[in-house]
């Protein structure tokens, strides 16, 4: 579920990223594409939040979503043409956001990865206790029914085998 995130996640980012090298290259501007899929990341955003998230997994989040406010400042500069840097510049800060998010989603796939990984061997480790159980389980079953098959077999009957006269008591 989370991985799903964190894939959506990125390709969010780059639908994003591609149209802010569209408006840089051709002077259009994409303010109402961008702006939905701003809303989809948003979106994505609070889902991830509500998962339950491990402590590696929390700090890295939180980095990533100081990374994007700073992209989306970056980008607001840019935007409006309020630059006090050179355009190049601004341009490169923008690429070195976009590279910082996408580590970050690369860190948060992998701790994905790492706990799910983790869980499994967990589960692993509770069948084979189980299965452990259940075999000792009827071993133990077996053991008693060859016991109570002896005891059945070997005791004498208390009703004899031939009738006897009752007179002779």
């Amino acid at each position: 579920l989370t991985e799903g995130y964190i894939y959506k996640l990125s390709v969010r980012l780059s639908e994003r990223k591609q149209l802010i090298e569209l408006q840089s290259s051709n002077g259009l501007s994409f303010r109402s594409e961008r702006q939905e899929i701003n809303k989809l990341i948003e979106v994505l955003i609070d889902d991830y939040q509500k998962t339950k998230l491990t402590e590696s997994e929390t700090l890295e989040f939180n980095e990533f979503k100081a990374n994007l406010v700073e992209l989306n400042l970056l980008e607001g500069i840019y935007e409006q043409g309020k630059m006090n840097r050179s355009n190049d510049q601004l341009v490169s800060q923008r690429i070195d956001q976009y590279r910082k998010l996408s580590a970050n989603l690369d860190t948060l796939s992998e701790i994905q990865l790492l706990e799910g990984k983790r869980l499994a061997e967990n589960s692993s480790r509770i069948v084979s206790s189980s299965k452990i159980a259940s075999r000792l389980e009827v071993a133990v079953l077996l053991i008693v029914a060859l016991l109570s098959q002896a005891l059945i077999v070997t005791s004498k009957s208390l009703v004899p085998k031939f009738p006897q006269l009752s007179a002779l008591n």
